[in-house]
Parts: C-alpha cells; sequence; structure tokens
C-alpha cells in the first residue's frame, strides 16, 4: 500500500507465501522488502517490481523478520514448535546464503539489530536480550516487561528502541551495552504496537484485548490509540479510530502521517498536521498539552 494521504489506491501485491504473513521490513535504501510467513518461509522482493529474488526456509513459522541497519544481512527469529527448539537466523541479504543460526532458551517474538553490529530480541517472558551478531555471544539480557514483548522498533534517530507488551506498558530502552529501560507509559489494556515520533516528543501505543478474548473477557477492552508525552510519560489524548483491536502501527519518517491497522479489518491513515491534535478523530485529555 503506498501509504501517502491523498492516495488510497493498491499499487500492486507481492506473490509467494501459501500461508499468513506474520511480519515484514524494509531496507534502508527502500530497494527492497522482506516478508515472513507461516508457510515457513521467508521472501525478500524488489521493491518497486515486485519480483521474487531470494526465499529461504526455516522448517518452522517465523515470528518476526527484519533487515540489519546496513542493509546488509536479514536477521528472523523462529518459534518452538514440532520438536524445533527457538532460534535466531542471520542471512546474507545480496546471496540470499544462510550465515548462522543460533538456538536460544526462550521462545523468541520480536526482532530487530542495533547499528553497531549487535541483534536485540524480545521473547515470551517479557525480556530482551542483546548478542553479537557475528561471534552471537550473548552481551546482555534483561526481564523488562512482566509478560510477553509484542513490539520491537527502533527510534528515527537510531539512539534508543521502544516495546509494547501484553502487561500494558510500553518501554523507552537503551541496548548501547547493557539493556536499560529508560522510561514507562502505561495503558488500562494490552500493547500490542508501539512507536516514538521523528522528534522524539510522542510515544504513540495501541492494542487492546486480543480478538479470541473479547468476549470472555471483564473489561471493556481499549481500542484507542493513545499519545503520551515522552518527557513526562503522562497520557496527552488518544485516537479512537478502530473499532476492534489494534494490531499495529507506524509513524511516517517526516511525521506527516500515522498509519494503524485493526481486528476490525481497517487501515487507518491520519494526517498529522498542525491542526492534529485539537480536532476529532482526536481526544484531548483536559490539561493536556500536545
Amino acid at each position: 500500500w503506498h501509504g501517502v494521504c491523498q492516495q488510497e489506491r493498491c499499487l500492486g501485491r507481492y506473490m509467494g507465501h501459501s500461508g499468513a504473513i506474520v511480519s515484514f521490513d524494509i531496507n534502508q535504501e527502500d530497494s527492497r522488502i522482506v516478508s515472513a510467513g507461516a508457510d515457513r518461509r521467508s521472501n525478500v522482493y524488489d521493491l518497486e517490481t515486485g519480483k521474487m529474488i531470494h526465499t529461504f526456509s526455516t522448517i518452522v513459522t517465523t515470528r518476526d523478520v527484519s533487515f540489519t541497519a546496513d542493509s546488509r544481512r536479514i536477521v528472523l527469529c523462529t518459534d518452538a514448535i514440532i520438536g524445533e527448539k527457538p532460534k535466531i537466523w542471520v542471512f546474507d541479504a545480496v546471496s540470499g546464503e544462510l550465515i548462522e543460526k543460533k538456538v536460544i532458551p526462550n521462545t523468541p517474538v520480536v526482532i530487530q539489530s542495533t547499528v553497531d553490529g549487535k541483534i536485540l530480541y524480545g521473547d515470551t517472558e517479557g525480556s530482551l536480550t542483546l548478542i553479537d551478531e557475528r561471534t552471537f555471544n550473548e552481551i546482555s539480557s534483561k526481564k523488562i516487561h512482566q509478560a510477553k514483548i509484542t513490539s520491537l522498533t527502533p527510534s528515527f534517530c537510531n539512539t534508543y528502541f521502544v516495546t509494547a507488551s501484553t502487561d500494558s506498558k510500553s518501554k523507552i530502552v537503551r541496548a548501547d551495552g547493557e539493556i536499560q529501560s529508560v522510561r514507562e507509559f502505561l495503558s488500562d489494556s494490552p500493547n500490542n504496537a508501539a512507536r516514538v515520533s521523528p522528534d522524539n516528543r510522542i510515544l504513540v501505543s495501541a492494542g487492546g484485548v486480543a480478538a479470541r478474548d473479547v468476549t470472555t473477557s471483564t473489561g471493556q477492552g481499549n481500542f484507542n490509540i493513545e499519545f503520551f508525552d515522552c518527557a513526562t510519560s503522562k497520557l496527552v489524548g488518544y485516537y479512537k479510530t478502530h473499532f476492534g483491536t489494534v494490531n499495529t502501527l507506524d509513524i511516517h519518517p517526516s511525521g506527516e502521517a500515522l498509519a494503524s491497522g485493526g481486528e476490525d479489518g481497517v487501515l487507518h491513515l491520519v494526517k498529522m498536521d498542525d491542526e492534529a491534535f485539537i480536532n476529532a478523530p482526536f481526544v484531548p485529555l483536559e490539561g493536556a498539552d500536545a
């Protein structure tokens, strides 16, 4: 989907998976896209033409996939099912060859890389682990959440990461050596995604009760896209654009647009101009200044 506020049409599709697609990433040059599917495959495509360049078989379902910061390698993490142990895989993005794979103790959910050649992943137990990309030795590991980490994204300035978790918290985390939780943001529902704006002022998070748990949950479920002040960790307002669990969100690198997708089957694209925080569907909190 071409994410511009003035255009709402599908420009093309990337074909090649025979199962649900669980994750994708685009390299720094905007020339390649890598996808991971429940069909136990990850595919690399030319972004503009849609031509498949490489395909990787990982035996079991991939949880997450991403390019390294220099776009030279692809890192992914796989599940612990059908007798297979959880693993981290590294592929060469140019040749498609497997460089390394490593068995890890906990089931990974999300994976990213740092600008200085390290791999960072979050697991089902709420821990973040930092490993050296070349030696695969563990550098640091810390339990920063009380439940599964659902999202892990780098800041636009590449100096920290943002996590989201089903423990209803999002955090700003540093991983330049020892893993450190810098700031915490609390919601009243499980979080599925979180992102910080390019100017580092606002953290945006979203989630809600999982679709399979909606009818049995005692809570009403919060499907809001919430905005927090990064300096104070206070909630300053929210968008109420979805009527189901929000699965994912992202902010345009310019900071001018917010995209979100949810269980309601709708993709929302909100233009973040000067009027964004004073007009509906944004709901400001009394006394808050976004």
